[in-house]
């Protein structure tokens, strides 16, 4: 009762004094339940989103939304550009990454398929994955070598199972598996 109703059972014993045996004739008397639960390692716990950062867009940017969500709205208009790749040029700080969020926003919100952001090295991940989880919240999944083989593991089957649909992570992110990708940035 004093945790909530519920209890890992080696906290049980370790922190409380519970034998195995006082828990075996605990569950025979109906007193307690003993049951499995899930728990996913997250990556993410303890860390708090931000809010989005949504600023008025430049002429450039606004050029590139726009082309951006029109060929991944209408992929047969010009000459089936959903093949075709974009390349958005810009320096540090210019504004990539928000045309980023309103392509995934098209993407991920409107059409409800998934998309995959690589970047160049585990160590450039935090930044993208806090911008974009600002944005779109527990929908997004971080995979690299440097989480844990569970952690690792978790987000996968999240990603699998289509919980998770926006994907940052280093180069094996690109197998990833998502159901339905939409667009990759790279």
């Amino acid at each position: 009762e004093a945790a909530g109703g519920a209890i890992e059972v080696t906290r049980l014993g370790k922190e409380h004094g519970f034998s195995p045996s006082v828990m075996q004739g605990l569950v025979r008397k109906g007193v307690i339940t003993v049951g499995k639960e899930e728990v996913l390692r997250d990556p993410f716990a303890g860390s708090d989103p931000g809010r989005p950062d949504d600023h008025a867009f430049s002429p450039a940017q606004a050029h590139a939304v726009d082309a951006l969500t029109k060929a991944a709205r209408d992929p047969w208009a010009a000459g089936d550009a959903s093949t075709r790749p974009f390349l958005l040029h810009g320096v540090t700080g210019s504004g990539k990454t928000l045309v980023y969020v309103h392509l995934l926003r098209e993407v991920v919100e409107r059409q409800g398929r998934g998309a995959i952001v690589l970047v160049p090295a585990i160590s450039l991940t935090p930044q993208p994955v806090s911008r974009f989880r600002a944005w779109f919240g527990d929908r997004v999944a971080v995979l690299h070598s440097g989480l844990s083989d569970g952690e690792r593991y978790d987000q996968w089957r999240q990603i699998r199972d289509g919980s998770k649909s926006v994907v940052v992570g280093a180069r094996s992110a690109v197998f990833a598996p998502l159901r339905d990708l939409g667009a990759i940035i790279v």
